[in-house]
């Protein structure tokens, strides 16, 4: 399950005589039942997602590519995270800064947002802005300028983020994790790259990445709101015409397979007070929608808030400070992590308390009243965060990009499936320390660590 972004910016729609021009190249339309997204096919391979809602004069604006760090080549490292900055820098013919510009004077904002699996591009438009917004869009995805100038000027801005993410010791902390579960494989790498290799990055690295994954095949515009349904489908064709098709599929990247098998926990200084016990375990992916359903709602019961089990176990009864725990379904299997804050001298308590907590979960079925308020837990947040336009566009383009429609389509229904069984099973096949990588930090932490 994906960690859904939250937007309320503003959105338009009027048609341009260009769109109109295409409507005999759209393919492969996708009927759906009320209320429900449509799908179109373009000869190019880009598909168009619609979600009508007259609710508000609003409409989410999404375009999803199916690439991410994960299938950067050798000597490409952190080229996807780069070209997503780059990428709004300007379009072929345009000045530096034209494109958030052209947004902000619809009075929006345009992000992104780069993944292992995935980069996204989005905002959210009134509705009478629409046929201004997506052509942009459009040129983002096709025409990117790339200019050595502006890549240099937002290199700096990619290695300070890497600075930040240092700085932050759940993220490095998990940084760390996944480098130990997977090794050099696209799993294993940091997404943004290392300083090393963002500096190394040419215009002609990015433009190499550009052409292999911004291609038709790989690319999604999802639309949802305010507007007339073909109308925003002729607008959207004529935005994505210019994609080439793409031939074949992306070279595919080396598979990320699970190196943990149980070594000691590796120990690293960290500043500040607390000590920190950071733990990986292999989660599903993509492939097996049953699992991840389980593993969903076996991160409920573990994380859902002060209720969940482990902030009751260890932060309610004061042994840790906090327990941040993490779970994306990605289109490969995983990692599931938790990283628990505590005072120096009860950290090894603390690892010792997550392993009673995962033991009990595999050894026996948890009750029909903790599983139904773990289910709730997950549906409500669900709610929360595709009751907006822009939470239903990410959950849409979300589930297309790492290749799970269907089970994006019938999530809710999955989830309500689960038993108690499924959610032991899931324990008994993942929440193994034979199969764990660990990290212990802190000043104290080669003294006091498990």
């Amino acid at each position: 399950m994906s960690s859904m972004a939250k937007q309320m910016l503003l959105a338009f729609l009027v048609v341009s005589l260009a769109a109109l021009g295409l409507v005999s190249r759209l393919s492969a339309d996708e009927p759906a039942p009320k209320n429900a997204p449509s799908t179109t096919t373009l000869p190019n391979g880009a598909r168009i997602i619609l979600k009508e809602d007259h609710l508000l004069p609003l409409v989410a604006v999404e375009a999803w590519v199916s690439c991410g760090s994960a299938d950067e080549l050798p000597g490409e490292h952190g080229a996807a995270h780069l070209l997503e900055h780059a990428l709004f820098r300007g379009t072929d013919g345009q000045s530096a800064g034209q494109v958030d510009i052209q947004i902000e004077n619809l009075g929006a904002t345009l992000s992104a947002t780069t993944s292992r699996d995935w980069i996204r591009i989005s905002t959210v438009v009134a509705s009478r802005f629409l046929a201004d917004a997506v052509p942009v869009i459009g040129d983002v995805l096709a025409r990117p300028a790339l200019r050595p100038a502006d890549i240099d000027l937002e290199k700096r801005v990619v290695l300070d983020e890497i600075t930040t993410v240092g700085a932050d010791p759940v993220r490095a902390l998990t940084d760390r994790l996944a480098a130990l579960a997977f090794g050099e494989s696209p799993y294993g790498r940091p997404i943004s790259g290392t300083p090393a290799e963002v500096q190394k990055l040419t215009a002609q690295t990015l433009r190499a990445y550009l052409r292999r994954c911004f291609v038709g095949r790989n690319v999604t515009m999802v639309l949802v709101g305010d507007f007339d349904s073909r109308k925003a489908k002729e607008l959207a064709a004529a935005a994505l015409s210019a994609l080439p098709r793409g031939e074949g599929s992306s070279p595919a990247p080396q598979q990320s397979h699970w190196l943990g098998a149980g070594q000691p926990p590796e120990r690293v200084p960290i500043g500040g007070d607390l000590a920190y016990w950071a733990v990986g375990l292999p989660a599903p992916g993509a492939d097996t929608p049953r699992d991840v359903c389980a593993m969903d709602v076996l991160y409920a019961l573990l994380d859902g808030g002060p209720g969940g089990m482990l902030p009751r176990e260890l932060v309610g009864r004061g042994i840790a400070r906090s327990v941040d725990l993490g779970y994306l379904t990605q289109k490969r299997p995983g990692m599931l992590t938790a990283v628990i804050a505590a005072e120096p001298h009860r950290i090894a308590e603390a690892a010792s308390m997550f392993w009673e907590v995962a033991e009990k979960l595999r050894r026996f079925p948890v009750s029909a009243e903790e599983l139904a308020a773990a289910k709730q837990r997950l549906l409500y947040e669900l709610a929360f965060d595709t009751e907006t336009f822009a939470g239903q566009a990410y959950s849409i383009g979300f589930y297309e990009a790492i290749g799970a429609r269907e089970l994006g389509a019938a999530y809710e229904q999955e989830v309500s499936k689960v038993t108690a069984v499924d959610v032991q099973r899931a324990a008994a096949r993942y929440l193994l320390p034979d199969k764990a990588v660990a990290v212990v930090a802190g000043a104290e932490a080669a003294n006091n660590g498990p």
